[in-house]
This record gives C-alpha cells, sequence and structure tokens, in this order.
C-alpha cells in the first residue's frame, strides 16, 4: 500500500477540513491491518511535526468510519526536526501508550547536545 495517500486507502473516510491538509501531506504509507482484532497501523512520513492531538483525531475519525477498536498512526519525521520543542508532544504519546510517565514530567528542562538529551526534572 506504499505510495497511496491515506485517503486512497481509507476511501469511506472523508476528513475533517482540519485535516486535510496533514493527510495530502503524508508519504511513504503503509498499513498493517488485522481483521479479527479490528485494528489498524499506519505508518507515515511527514515532512513537519505533527500536533499529536490532530493525528489522535484523524485516528478517531477512521476508526468511527470503519467501526474499528484500534487505529494508529506513527509518524516518521526528518530527523532535522528533532528538538527539545517536541518533547511535551513526546511525553503526551508515552501518557497514551500507557508508560509510566504521568506526571513525571509536569516541570522538567531539556538540553540537547551532541546527540545527548538530558531531562532535568
Amino acid at each position: 500500500m506504499a505510495g497511496r495517500k491515506i485517503t486512497e486507502i481509507f476511501k469511506r473516510y472523508v476528513p475533517s477540513e482540519k485535516y486535510i491538509s496533514i493527510l495530502n501531506s503524508a508519504e511513504n504509507v503503509t498499513v498493517r491491518a488485522d481483521k479479527e482484532r479490528k485494528l489498524a497501523e499506519i505508518r507515515a512520513e511527514f515532512p513537519e511535526l505533527i500536533d499529536k492531538s490532530d493525528l489522535y483525531g484523524i485516528e478517531d475519525e477512521i476508526r468511527e468510519q470503519y467501526d474499528l477498536n484500534v487505529v494508529r498512526i506513527l509518524p516518521l519525521y526528518p530527523k532535522n526536526l528533532f528538538s527539545s520543542h517536541y518533547m511535551r508532544q513526546i511525553f503526551l504519546e508515552t501518557n497514551r501508550i500507557g508508560m509510566v510517565a504521568k506526571g513525571f514530567f509536569n516541570n522538567y528542562e531539556v538540553d540537547i547536545s551532541d546527540n545527548v538529551i538530558e531531562i532535568r526534572l
């Protein structure tokens, strides 16, 4: 399924106006689906960072349209886009997938230098 857009793969899904540009920017889209468990895992490359709340909204819309239990979008970004400002999004995702991080990162500082990420709580 590589090379197609998310909306070409999920043809019944009509995204809200808010999500059209995000979906159109996705490249090299692949989908892994499990019919028995009613889940879909979407991997896609994006040229810019996408707010997790927008990705979660798209997942919810696809899940509802196809009556699935779980839809996950696993974004891939150019490595040069990573910065300390994106850490809040990373912590949001760790909380969502159930890692024990909730509350630990409410107040933190991040430094990135020499390919080392230092997080001070």
